[in-house]
């Protein structure tokens, strides 16, 4: 004798959709490619100020749970003999709040920072405000373009929400 599977009500079939949402709203499968900005018209810190500046930014809608950045940051070489070079700082804010942080070491060779942010707290905002920035803050204190011990220069290869 045939079976014949029972249909399910309007409240099972939204039920299931209702579930089925909150999954992939959890899972954070969504991948998008985000830009960041250019604040000034260069990608180097010159300032001498104590204080971080503000390389790169954007608003943006986080739709994933991950936020994956490639960074590079250099130090300037500003005298050759003897080496003098600029060392520095860089930070990560997520709505001001800092979210990562490193070292740029007066060395004048290449650092790659590769971070991946935890970005679920923020799933349901509108916006999130992402800003890279760096410092000043070793080696050289004369030289350089400015006369002021060089710059931090920085670069944004990847900034992937997934």
């Amino acid at each position: 004798m045939p079976s014949y599977a029972r249909q399910k009500t309007l409240d099972e079939r939204v039920a299931i959709l209702e579930e089925r949402l909150a999954k992939l709203e959890r899972s954070g499968s969504v991948v998008d490619d985000i830009n960041l900005f250019r604040v000034g018209f260069e990608n180097y810190n010159y300032d001498d100020s104590p204080s971080l500046n503000t390389i790169f930014e954007n608003w943006f809608t986080p739709r994933g749970g991950r936020l994956t950045l490639g960074l590079t940051f250099y130090g300037d070489q500003v005298g050759t003999s003897p080496a003098v070079n600029t060392g520095g700082a860089w930070t990560i804010l997520l709505n001001s709040v800092v979210a990562a942080s490193g070292t740029v070491p007066a060395t004048f060779t290449l650092t790659d920072a590769y971070v991946v942010l935890d970005i679920s707290p923020y799933l349901g905002q509108n916006t999130l405000h992402l800003e890279v920035q760096t410092q000043r803050t070793s080696g050289a204190t004369t030289g350089g373009r400015y006369g002021g011990g060089g710059c931090i220069g920085s670069a944004v290869h990847q900034a992937r929400i997934n």
